[in-house]
């Protein structure tokens, strides 16, 4: 190598550029995202499976296995890797699927805390509007024939 790379830097600003390229060309994103959300560097790895069923960023072992898996942010315990993938190779895998992508390159790098920002704000997004739907059925508003609901 004729360079000594500053990968770290170089991974955080292209997620700093996927998040603008989100907030400013892909308009549902706006509401989402604010450009100043943190980049988790542990989360940058190559090898990292983006799992778009579960929203979770995976590490296996040779045989397909998941040993690590994060969903946002948040570390998953070995029992709920077990409760969500089993014990047997991933299903489908390898290769990139319509459920499986793996980030192979260092210009992927950057795409797994990305991911992990992304399921970490609209599962904040889907815990915040949790309670108000509850209160809503609960109490019949918006529902047919409930107040403010029908004809």
């Amino acid at each position: 190598t004729l360079l000594a790379y500053r990968q770290a830097e170089v991974d955080e600003l292209m997620f700093r550029a996927a998040l603008r390229h989100l907030i400013a060309d892909i308009k549902s994103y706006a509401a989402l995202l604010t450009g100043k959300e943190p980049y988790c560097h542990a989360l940058g790895m190559t090898g990292t499976v983006i799992d778009r069923r579960h929203g979770n960023l995976v590490k296996l072992d040779d045989a397909a296995r998941v040993t690590v898996a994060y969903h946002g942010f948040r570390r998953l315990s070995r029992d709920e890797i077990i409760e969500v993938y089993g014990n047997a190779p991933l299903p489908g895998y390898p290769g990139a699927t319509q459920r499986f992508s793996t980030l192979h390159t260092c210009f992927e790098r950057p795409l797994g805390p990305l991911f992990a920002t992304l399921v970490a704000k609209t599962d904040s997004i889907a815990e915040m509007a949790a309670p108000v739907a509850r209160m809503r059925a609960a109490s019949g508003v918006g529902a047919r024939g409930g107040a403010g609901g029908g004809a």
